[in-house]
């Protein structure tokens, strides 16, 4: 009896690229061969070069002579025998991911793909379209790398241009390191390995191993947490507008900017919210309220270095998320010079100019200077910039030179 086949998924993380000769193929997969051969297709390139097939082996790769149709040895001693070839020896097989990947969404009872059946997903190397998961239509994504480093980098870039949760499949859970969890929970999303998930059953055929459901039901609950922490914030909107006022510590400019924003959230402009993260809907909803990153962070109890790496990476995101980030920009400009109200960036989308107010200013240091504005906790500030001073060497120093400065000019009026 056959026993369970495993290298194909093994296979395809030990090239570069699924692509490769038949012996090569033959080589890597085994006994399992004849049954993933079926997810092979020949393409129209023709090797540079051959794998050694000798006995023994040489251990370099055979440069291919067309005129000779043989696999020439090139290693330094040149004792290996050259390879007599035929035509279709050179002939390049790939992986057929359109149709492992109807295979696998078959098995796994995913929807149709939103994006082309079996595609490379744009701006990627090795990623590509499988299906949709759930009510809400997640995506669903095969990504092939050869490194870790590989796979990391694939995942963000992924990442960033998708911005919803997705279910990332891989043949096998090589990559599934801290760094990608790290970056998968971030994102709401979850990891499976093909090899737990599905098996080869006969030539080209995938069988499920029902293995996986409850990481797709973890998945699950997840994005329903997710839609509810969102009916949550738009439930409390207009409650929001209080809460600023008591963060505005009696500033008229703000109170004006206030009484804005919540005919905003009346009249519907804040709805661009609804297409970001729960969390990152929180970030932003803190720190209009407190003024600053700074603030926010401390109020939300969140570790400031990442939160501002959080919130910095909106600028890199989609739509909703480069508004919220002008809008914050915004927010922090209307605290120092007051010269637009935050109402009319909130309609605009953000501000296209900044300029000086000094009426404004010389009422703020006004203020400041007879003791009826400074309530900040100057304790809470000095101990985190003596967290990051700390944490400094000289490998983090400019880093983290640049987070003490925005930092400091969060809290001291410019």
């Amino acid at each position: 009896m056959k026993t369970k086949p495993v290298k194909l998924w093994k296979g395809l993380e030990s090239l570069a690229t699924p692509s490769a000769v038949l012996a090569e193929w033959r080589e890597l997969l085994g006994g399992d061969f004849e049954w993933s051969f079926g997810f092979l297709r020949a393409d129209d390139g023709l090797a540079l070069d051959y794998p050694c097939t000798n006995r023994p082996r040489c251990g370099c790769r055979h440069e291919v002579v067309p005129l000779s149709m043989v696999a020439a040895c090139r290693c330094e001693d040149r004792d290996c025998e050259s390879i007599a070839l035929e035509p279709k020896d050179v002939l390049a097989h790939v992986l057929d991911t359109v149709k492992l990947c109807a295979a696998v969404r078959s098995e796994l009872k995913f929807g149709a793909p939103t994006g082309g059946e079996g595609a490379v997903v744009d701006g990627m190397l090795g990623t590509w379209w499988v299906g949709t998961y759930g009510a809400v239509r997640s995506a669903v994504f095969l990504m092939i790398r050869l490194t870790e480093a590989d796979f990391i980098a694939e995942l963000e870039r992924l990442a960033g241009a998708w911005g919803e949760p997705f279910v990332v499949l891989a043949p096998t859970g090589r990559h599934q390191t801290a760094v990608v969890r790290g970056i998968l929970r971030r994102q709401r999303s979850v990891f499976i390995p093909l090899c737990d998930a599905v098996e080869l059953i006969g030539p080209g055929r995938l069988g499920a191993t029902g293995s996986v459901q409850p990481i797709l039901d973890r998945f699950s609950a997840g994005l329903l947490e997710g839609r509810s922490q969102v009916e949550t914030f738009q439930r409390t909107v207009e409650d929001f507008g209080r809460k600023i006022d008591a963060a505005a510590s009696g500033m008229q400019e703000l109170r004006k900017e206030n009484e804005e924003l919540k005919g905003l959230a009346a009249g519907g402009y804040l709805d661009f919210v609804r297409s970001a993260e729960p969390t990152d809907v929180c970030y932003f909803f803190y720190i209009l309220a407190y003024g600053d990153r700074a603030k926010a962070a401390r109020e939300l109890g969140e570790d400031q270095r990442r939160f501002y790496e959080r919130v910095d990476g909106w600028a890199k995101r989609g739509p909703a998320y480069k508004r919220m980030f002008g809008l914050v920009k915004c927010r922090k400009t209307s605290l120092r010079k007051g010269t637009v109200p935050l109402g009319v960036a909130l309609q605009s989308g953000g501000v296209a100019d900044e300029g000086e107010n000094p009426e404004t200013l010389e009422a703020v240091f006004g203020q400041i200077k007879d003791g009826s504005l400074d309530q900040r906790s100057y304790p809470a500030v000095l101990r985190e910039i003596l967290g990051a001073l700390v944490k400094m060497d000289a490998k983090n120093w400019q880093v983290i030179q640049k987070e003490l400065v925005t930092m400091i000019e969060e809290e001291v009026p410019q």
